[in-house]
């Protein structure tokens, strides 16, 4: 990593999980320049592992998921391609929240601070996204609305220029090294607390079970009485109510089914909901 960061300086670049054989047959067809919008995959978790070890595979799903939606972004315009990517970059921050307290000090808040430079510049996007596609364009009812969707686009094009130039910026390939290396050289480690290898080595699932019921906790006591918040409070909610479900997606193979068939559910439920609202309120 450390030889990667000169070397890829000014050069646009992301991370393959392609095998070089598949590689090579997308070249012979003419389709190595193409990348599609991916969603998140599973950390694949269970029980027998320690703190570390599931901290390792959440971020490196992140880090897939992040690097994936570059590529896509950088070559299409696909919608799904910055929200993607933004859901990548908030799961990301949420994996560094969550594990912080077997994080050393300190040692992930440049890669948290990019994290949020980057997804501020995707929501410009993204948010022009929803505006037009999901608010404005189904009023469209006999193009009544077709000089205010005409602007629209002219900032949505303006955004997505804006965005492309970030993507190419060397700070991006940057985060993407720096992520990378936090994840596969340990970056979290410390090296004067010699209390962190008894709580890394410690299992996974009394941890999430904590965490999981804290985060629950702070859902509750915000949302006993919904309808007497005030939009900033919604958006406040809603912002935990992620971190509840990422928290899930990330620990979901160490949940009882019945909290993945009934509350995971409800959960996502409750997130679109305000996430509608906030669409609503943003517009």
């Amino acid at each position: 990593f450390e030889v990667a960061r000169p070397a890829l300086n000014g050069v646009a670049f992301h991370f393959s999980t392609e095998a070089k054989s598949d590689l090579g047959y997308a070249l012979l067809e003419g389709e190595i320049g193409s990348a599609e919008p991916t969603t998140a995959t599973d950390a694949d978790l269970d029980d027998d592992m320690s703190i570390e070890v599931a901290l390792q595979l959440v971020l490196r799903s992140c880090a897939t998921q992040i690097s994936a939606n570059i590529a896509a972004l950088r070559v299409g315009d696909d919608p799904e391609g910055a929200h993607q990517l933004r859901v990548g970059l908030r799961r990301l921050r949420t994996a560094l929240k969550i594990f912080a307290p077997v994080i050393a000090q300190g040692a992930a808040e440049a890669l948290a601070a990019e994290a949020q430079r980057l997804a501020t510049d995707v929501a410009a996007t993204r948010d022009m996204d929803v505006l037009i596609d999901e608010l404005v364009a189904p009023l469209d009812d006999g193009g009544n609305m077709a000089a205010l969707i005409t602007l629209l686009e002219k900032r949505r094009k303006a955004a997505r220029a804006r965005l492309a130039t970030v993507l190419a910026d060397r700070a991006t390939g940057d985060f993407l090294i720096d992520l990378l290396a936090f994840t596969e050289a340990r970056g979290w480690l410390s090296s004067d607390d010699l209390g962190q290898s008894v709580d890394l080595a410690a299992p996974v699932t009394p941890f999430a079970e904590r965490l999981v019921a804290r985060l629950r906790r702070k859902v509750e006591k915000l949302g006993r009485d919904p309808e007497a918040l005030s939009p900033d409070e919604r958006h406040e909610l809603r912002k935990r109510f992620k971190r509840l479900r990422y928290a899930y997606d990330f620990f979901d193979p160490l949940m009882p089914k019945a909290v993945r068939r009934k509350v995971l559910p409800r959960v996502k439920a409750a997130q679109d909901v305000l996430g509608v609202l906030n669409d609503i309120h943003m517009a």
